[in-house]
């Protein structure tokens, strides 16, 4: 049984669990967008835990330790290229899956979002049983 805590949606913690279940950070400016898709990866039985920003994502993942980072590109602090650059640069997450999340197309940013950076890009709205799928391959 997945034991969960809440905490304010406001906060560099939103959601944790003490289970072994696959760890996945959201990163994304839209508190709404990222605390109903907490809930929905919670529902499914995924650790969750969000950052509003690049810097408490860069945090917030040094506590965490996710193996799937959700990254939304356009970030008030930070773009997601930096912030995924800093996390596999220095935080110990070379080998977590690195999903960008953007409202823009990828061929729109050209090749800025190279393997690189990420391992998959979706747009937003994200596609959930897209999504779901690629939770499930990326943690085994």
């Amino acid at each position: 049984m997945m034991q969960t805590k809440e905490v304010s949606c406001h906060g560099s913690e939103d959601i944790a669990s003490t289970s072994s279940a696959t760890r996945v950070l959201i990163v994304d400016d839209n508190l709404d967008l990222a605390w109903s898709m907490s809930m929905l990866l919670l529902h499914y039985g995924f650790a969750v835990a969000t950052a509003p920003n690049g810097h408490t994502a860069i945090e917030q993942a040094r506590r965490f330790q996710p193996t799937i980072i959700l990254l939304d590109i356009g970030l008030p602090d930070m773009d997601g290229y930096a912030v995924a650059d800093a996390l596999r640069g220095g935080v110990g997450l070379e080998h977590a899956v690195y999903i960008a999340v953007s409202a823009m197309d990828c061929t729109a940013t050209g090749s800025r979002s190279s393997p690189a950076r990420f391992d998959h890009y979706l747009i937003k709205p994200v596609d959930f049983e897209r999504l779901l799928l690629l939770l499930n391959q990326a943690g085994g």
